[in-house]
């Protein structure tokens, strides 16, 4: 049920720096969520002077879970779209990026006459152990 969250969101194509997605499918039950991520911090590995070089991962692996507003998730799913959109790659990214490239994308706001909720969520974090 969790990864058919993540299929039914399908934001794969828009490179997201991170999963948001609907709990509409498994509401209230558990599930179970099977991903996979590469690190800032991994080696790929190959070989040195013949000798083989297994994949590294430097530092400690945390999970992030976030229970969001409905406005937060939306405005999450359109600022994905819109980085996609404007070709930033990578985390440093230059700011001219976001105003000088591509073509401008819908926002979500809920944010009208200076009032509005920008973001609302309670998180969790767990380190997860590395295999």
């Amino acid at each position: 049920q969790g990864n058919a969250a993540l299929a039914a969101e399908d934001d794969r194509q828009f490179n997201p720096r991170s999963l948001v997605f609907s709990d509409q499918l498994f509401n209230g039950r558990a599930f179970e969520l099977r991903a996979s991520f590469l690190s800032h911090g991994y080696g790929a590995g190959g070989t040195r002077n013949g000798q083989v070089i297994n994949p590294t991962l430097s530092g400690k692996l945390y999970l992030v879970l976030r229970s969001v507003s409905r406005s937060y998730y939306q405005y999450r799913k359109s600022w994905t779209r819109h980085l996609y959109n404007q070709g930033t790659k990578g985390e440093g990214y230059d700011l001219n990026q976001l105003l000088f490239l591509g073509d401008p994308s819908p926002m979500y706001s809920n944010v009208a006459g200076g009032y509005g909720v920008v973001a609302g969520y309670a998180q969790q974090a767990m380190q997860l152990p590395v295999r």
